[in-house]
């Protein structure tokens, strides 16, 4: 059972009020019923000036009684002073202005009901369980309270237009304005209604509660009809079929563009295949330290060899040799002769604190000093770049800049050699860029040595006509 005991006064002997009683019954006349018609809660209606003691023995024999729910609506006067808040009877006094908010608090948390509501429409409301007793540290809001006010503790509640501002927009909720999508309006839902419709309003309203769950105060028609909302299942059910056809067409659509991707990267690579076979091939022989220049050597593993592949060139780099770890220094050093003499390009990577032919010995302070047998000194760890770069003098010469190439930072301090040309690394260049301006210098140098072995060949080969036919002559 849901009952309501709704009180609304207007005659105060110094300060008469004008809206409370008409608050009153048309809170009543809400509550009373459904918008369908169908009975809601059982009303005891209070409007006549009523004392202190009638009141306050109202409100206690209220909410003895078992209920499911117990509403209790307020609208008059209400009063705050250094002991607490109070809603004000026409019978006040000083010193005795009426029923203290906490003894009223203290009434409902005893209450037996289920769900117990109390709803003030009077200034200074807003005490009602959020002030401790004076005797109290801590405010106690009962199990299945909640408390609705439409001001703050220390806020005056306005009357405008007829209506209490704070009833006035209670009144709105009920009539539908704060109901859900099956057509319930909850204590909840008429709070954040009214919190909405007041915005930067200087009067605030408030909710308080100790609850699991939010009772419904009165049901509408609901925006939807139930019956629309009872098949909302089949109409998902419909919208999964289509999108699921949907989604159907956007994977064949995916399909096409995967298998277009998958061929434009088969003719790409054909291409390059064939772009490959074309490209004059030749041999270059890569020295570097990854102990003394550690970003170089990675450098090269990332964009220089790769390179070299996409242009068919053919690189050597003894570290890369399958046996490496398990030969001995002169093994190294035999490698080291024998793939020289097969290349065609010297190319040295230094940084900035090492030129080709200063004699520099790599210290690791975890290995122990040995004797290196090519450079027979003692040593840590073998110097093999500086070993690549004085067998280079012997293969490639000194004479011809277009077969050793030296590769610095733009930074570095690096020697200019006439007989070996330098390419400086400039670091506003992106690493791809740097890699092809590489290839184009070295097949540039390529092509640039083989002219000079031809116009060598033919002026040997002249020389040789010249003295057979000299020989022949005579």
């Amino acid at each position: 059972m849901s009952r309501a005991l709704i009180v609304g006064i207007d005659d105060y002997p110094s300060c008469p009020l004008q809206c409370c009683v008409r608050d009153a019954k048309a809170v009543a006349g809400l509550l009373a019923s459904n918008a369908d018609g169908t009975h809601n809660f059982d009303i005891w209606l209070e409007t006549t000036p009523i004392g202190k003691g009638k009141l306050k023995k109202n409100i206690k024999e209220f909410f003895e009684a078992e209920d499911a729910v117990s509403l209790f609506y307020f609208a008059g006067h209400g009063f705050l002073n250094e002991y607490g808040g109070y809603i004000v009877t026409p019978d006040y006094n000083n010193y005795d202005e009426g029923i203290s908010m906490t003894e009223i608090l203290g009434i409902v948390n005893n209450s037996k009901a289920i769900d117990k509501i109390v709803i003030l429409d009077c200034c200074h409301s807003g005490y009602l369980g959020s002030e401790p007793d004076i005797n109290s540290a801590i405010v106690h809001i009962g199990k299945g309270v909640t408390i609705l006010t439409a001001s703050g503790p220390h806020e005056a509640a306005a009357e405008v237009n007829g209506h209490g501002v704070f009833t006035n927009l209670l009144l709105a909720a009920l009539n539908g304005g704060a109901a859900d999508l099956r057509g319930e309006i909850t204590p909840g839902s008429i709070y954040a209604y009214i919190d909405l419709a007041m915005g930067p309003f200087g009067q605030r309203p408030s909710l308080k509660s100790n609850i699991t769950k939010f009772v419904s105060l009165r049901t509408v028609e609901p925006p939807i009809p139930l019956e629309t909302l009872r098949k909302l299942s089949d109409y998902f059910a419909a919208a999964i079929v289509s999108r699921l056809f949907g989604n159907i067409n956007v994977f064949l659509g995916n399909l096409l563009c995967s298998v277009i991707l998958v061929s434009i990267i088969a003719l790409l690579s054909i291409a390059c295949m064939i772009h490959r076979k074309k490209q004059q091939g030749f041999k270059v022989y890569l020295s570097f330290s990854e102990l003394r220049t550690p970003l170089l050597a990675q450098y090269i593993k990332n964009y220089l060899k790769p390179s070299f592949w996409f242009f068919n060139i053919e690189y050597y780099d003894f570290r890369e040799h399958k046996r490496f770890h398990f030969l001995n220094e002169l093994a190294i050093c035999e490698e080291i002769h024998k793939n020289l003499a097969d290349s065609d390009i010297f190319v040295r990577f230094i940084g900035e604190d090492l030129q080709p032919n200063e004699v520099r010995l790599v210290s690791d302070e975890w290995n122990d000093l040995r004797f290196n047998p090519f450079t027979r000194e003692l040593s840590g760890t073998p110097d093999y770049a500086k070993y690549e770069v004085d067998i280079s003098y012997d293969k490639f010469g000194f004479s011809n800049p277009h077969n050793r190439f030296q590769i610095a930072e733009l930074s570095g301090r690096v020697a200019p050699m006439k007989h070996i040309k330098s390419i400086l690394i400039n670091p506003d260049e992106s690493a791809l860029d740097f890699a092809f301006r590489i290839i184009n210098e070295l097949t540039h140098g390529c092509r640039e040595q083989q002219y000079w072995k031809r116009s060598a060949l033919f002026w040997r080969m002249r020389d040789q006509i010249m003295n057979q036919s000299k020989g022949e002559e005579t």
